[in-house]
């Protein structure tokens, strides 16, 4: 790979294979650089003197994506994963074959959260909110490698403004845990499992405006 500083700039790509014992034969049908936007989130998430991180914070975190080609078949030990309630796959209409796009979501996966912790995944974009009516996001929680996770054990919150410390909403919801075991070739059947209606963030921008009014007004 040639790239003048870092992968900014990157002019050619090389990809090779070696120590083969005997000859073979390559054929490849497509070739997909797979990247994402979203970036771990390294600084503080509490107030100051709110809610303080024990020193000795061992917790750590992967950020992956899961979709409905590679992760919709289940285990004894994972869920799979299904297209959430209400949302309708894409298609391809760069072609004549009535294909479905792949659907994904971002992925979290974090190991020995400490109470009062929290971890977190931004990505910088730049939306006007004004003309739109309501913000819509499905969550889902589960254990993983056979832990034990309890419903309204640990909280998700979102995190949207101009900037990452001061100017921000933040809406939080405690997680309904999704039982592992499910059977993904259930359909709809288990789309309420997988995404239970508790975890969903479903809220008028319009609504989060007025509480912003109201807390001006009342000078909070």
């Amino acid at each position: 790979m040639e790239a003048s500083v870092g992968f900014k700039t990157v002019r050619y790509l090389r990809m090779y294979a070696t120590n083969f014992q005997q000859p073979v034969v390559f054929r490849m049908t497509k070739l997909q650089l797979v990247g994402s936007q979203w970036r771990k989130y390294q600084e503080a998430l509490n107030e100051p003197g709110l809610n303080e991180i024990p020193e000795t914070s061992y917790s750590d975190f992967n950020v992956s994506v899961v979709n409905i080609e590679e992760n919709s078949v289940g285990g004894e030990n994972k869920s799979p994963y299904v297209v959430p309630p209400g949302i309708n796959r894409d298609r391809d209409n760069t072609t004549i074959i009535n294909r479905q796009l792949n659907e994904q979501s971002l992925q979290v996966c974090v190991d020995d959260l400490e109470d009062k912790d929290a971890r977190a995944v931004y990505k910088n974009v730049t939306f006007d909110l004004i003309n739109y009516g309501r913000l819509q996001m499905f969550l889902h929680a589960e254990a993983h490698n056979g832990e034990m996770l309890l419903d309204d054990e640990i909280n998700a919150f979102m995190r949207f403004g101009t900037d990452f410390t001061e100017n921000y909403y933040e809406i939080e919801v405690p997680m309904k845990v999704t039982p592992t075991g499910l059977d993904g070739n259930s359909g709809d059947a288990i789309a309420r499992l997988v995404w239970p209606l508790e975890n969903e963030i479903d809220l008028s921008i319009d609504e989060l405006l007025g509480i912003k009014s109201e807390r001006n007004r009342n000078d909070f």
